[in-house]
């Protein structure tokens, strides 16, 4: 999952073949309704475990947002009974931009689609990580 204050992207992977597919965004109002929605994309897509992406400063030390992704990740491990890992996402949402623009996506159309290629590369880079 790419976290984000406002729109949450998120993908799943097949762990058998280490791919990881963008699903879709999720905009929220509150943590409690993000939770709930979370828990029934958990439900439909019989997710074992919950990879969210931690943001991180350049040089490896946290950003501001860092503290609201690990708090959210606590709720989500509490509510959901899953296991939760934390994949370092530093550049997926730039790296995300840079691949949107190549394929010439209006700019209205860009912010949900950058969190869902977010969430993508952010879970690609754990399944990648599994097989060292």
């Amino acid at each position: 999952m790419d976290f984000g204050e406002k729109r949450v992207g998120y993908a799943v992977g097949d762990t058998e073949n280490r791919i990881a597919f963008g699903r879709d965004f999720l905009v929220y109002e509150d943590s409690r309704e993000l939770i709930r929605l979370v828990s029934e994309i958990c439900r439909r897509e019989n997710i074992e475990k919950i990879i969210l992406g931690l943001p991180l400063m350049q040089e490896g030390g946290e950003a501001e947002i860092t503290e609201k992704v690990k708090v959210f990740g606590s709720k989500l491990k509490e509510d959901l009974k899953l296991p939760i890992e934390y994949q370092d996402e530093r550049f997926s949402s730039k790296e995300a931009g840079r691949i949107l623009q190549t394929q010439e996506i209006k700019a209205k159309d860009q912010k949900g689609k950058k969190d869902v290629l977010a969430a993508q590369l952010i879970l690609q880079s754990w399944l990648d990580s599994q097989s060292e």
